[in-house]
């Protein structure tokens, strides 16, 4: 069995933020489902197995292990914002 590498150990506000953007549902669906993740990660309200998360939303198991390490290694803005994309710009 693996050590877990990237930890979401996440603070009150940052808890209460995500909440507050998934009971809002105005945001796109992909920084939901992203909040989500961090939600059900959260090592310190009741932890789920990533097996578990990965059923419950419907996302591989590659999302969440990108999702966490990327909560541990950027923050929370990080985690849940997207960032931009390679490829032709846009014609206006």
């Amino acid at each position: 069995m693996s050590k877990k590498r990237f930890v979401v150990r996440l603070k009150e506000y940052e808890r209460q933020r995500l909440q507050r953007i998934v009971r809002s549902g105005t945001d796109n669906a992909r920084k939901i489902t992203r909040c989500r993740i961090l939600l059900a990660a959260d090592e310190t309200k009741g932890f789920k197995r990533v097996k578990e998360i990965a059923e419950s939303l419907n996302v591989c198991l590659a999302t969440i292990f990108y999702i966490r390490r990327r909560y541990c290694q950027e923050g929370l803005e990080g985690a849940i914002n997207e960032k931009a994309r390679s490829g032709q710009p846009l014609k206006v």
